[in-house]
């Protein structure tokens, strides 16, 4: 049996035992202070006050080691504005008063509780850090520090619009067209269609359009096909889009079936539909979904003119050496870095504005350009252009044309959005 020296000689334990602390080898202690642990764990060993705001807080030997203490002291809780002047019992004096103050962040309970001033979405007032403006239609809100990290600031920022419509966005169009109700309070008429097997004509409102019954009146047969005499405007003004002549009436059921791209024209006989009087400021705004069946040739989409066997004074077209293009008569703003191929729809936007034009093709910027000093007036032709003895059939379709009186840059991207999404076009 193996007997220590120590016990052997009758002597007392030494005490410099290896990994054993001073009350682990003696731990009959009657008091004991240290800033490292006497007892072998982690105990509390002091309780610190720091100057800034008087509080106070407990310490272990590790976190005294690890340099959390220095931390906690050094550590800036009172906010800015609610520091107050240092006394001698701390910091009891009068408040810091700011002369002026910025942040994400609450800066302090003595914070301002602000009106919501020229906010667009309305709300009580609060102690806001800043208003934001989101670019898809330009709407202003205010935010607290804590809706800035909470998720709300971003949640109004990336508000989709895909379900909000166009004349819901912006209703004060001038002449709005569409196969679909472009509003939620319209429940009108969309289109007059005449049947090819009696040329009868009659009504249809955009849901008879897609639960079939359009397709039961013209018929399923294959040789069964349905003309556009009107094209209802849905913009309240009345500035439905006609064309009596049957020959000159552009198709909407091919063959039994309802034709996909919208409206179509077909390059020679489909002579446009075409509006009373018409006439728009020098500023304003137009945002389409068409198609071309032919790529090589150029061709209008809409156009102004006195009459509608005059020359124009505006118009869109898709050209074949320039791609998209906006004019006024004087001027021509082309996007010839963005072509256009046949059977594909794309989304159009013309925003004129006071001379200066823009285009964008599907969201994305085609060309800027000037336009002249012209007002677009006289008659509204759909799928038609002409140019002294030029005449430009539109061989393609259009789905959607919505004219604003008024430059909508603001809501230029909700619109697209919405635009887009019910026409199966992907912006960019």
């Amino acid at each position: 049996m193996h007997i220590s020296l120590d016990s052997a000689l009758g002597r007392q334990r030494r005490l410099n035992s290896v990994g054993e602390s001073v009350l682990q080898i003696a731990p009959n202690a009657a008091a004991a202070y240290s800033l490292r642990s006497l007892t072998g764990g982690s105990p509390k060993v002091v309780r610190v006050r720091r100057a800034s705001d008087n509080g106070e807080r407990d310490f272990t030997s590790a976190e005294i080691n690890s340099g959390e203490m220095v931390s906690w002291v050094n550590r800036q809780v009172v906010a800015p504005l609610d520091i107050q002047e240092l006394e001698a019992d701390g910091r009891t004096g009068d408040f810091l008063i700011a002369k002026a103050a910025y942040a994400l962040r609450s800066l302090g309970t003595r914070q301002a509780t602000l009106a919501a001033t020229g906010d667009t979405v309305a709300r009580a007032d609060g102690k806001f850090v800043a208003q934001v403006r989101r670019n898809v239609n330009g709407d202003l809100k205010s935010f607290t520090a804590t809706e800035v990290t909470d998720g709300t600031l971003e949640s109004f920022v990336n508000e989709s619009f895909t379900s909000s419509l166009p004349l819901d966005v912006a209703g004060s169009a001038a002449a709005a067209y569409g196969l679909r109700n472009l509003s939620s309070s319209y429940s009108g008429n969309v289109v007059e269609v005449r049947r090819s097997s009696d040329d009868t004509t009659r009504d249809f409102t955009a849901a008879e359009i897609t639960n079939g019954t359009l397709l039961a009146f013209v018929g399923t047969g294959g040789s069964d096909n349905g003309f556009v005499k009107t094209w209802y405007d849905q913009s309240g003004n009345s500035k439905d889009a006609v064309q009596p002549t049957p020959a000159s009436q552009p198709k909407i059921v091919n063959a039994g079936s309802l034709v996909t791209g919208g409206i179509d024209f077909d390059g020679t006989d489909d002579i446009g539909l075409v509006t009373g009087s018409f006439s728009l400021t020098q500023t304003y705004s137009t945002f389409s979904v068409s198609h071309t069946d032919d790529a090589s040739t150029s061709q209008g989409v809409w156009s102004t003119a006195a009459s509608f066997d005059s020359t124009f004074n505006a118009a869109q077209l898709f050209r074949s050496d320039d791609g998209f293009s906006i004019n006024s008569g004087a001027t021509l703003t082309t996007a010839g870095t963005i072509n256009y191929v046949a059977d594909r729809n794309y989304l159009q936007t013309n925003v004129v504005n006071g001379g200066s034009s823009s285009i964008f093709v599907d969201g994305a910027t085609g060309a800027t350009g000037n336009m002249g000093a012209t007002n677009p007036s006289g008659v509204l032709i759909l799928g038609y252009y002409k140019s002294g003895s030029n005449i430009q059939n539109l061989d393609g379709a259009i789905k959607e044309l919505i004219i604003y009186d008024s430059d909508q840059t603001s809501n230029r991207a909700a619109l697209e959005t919405n635009i887009a999404a019910a026409n199966g076009v992907t912006l960019s």
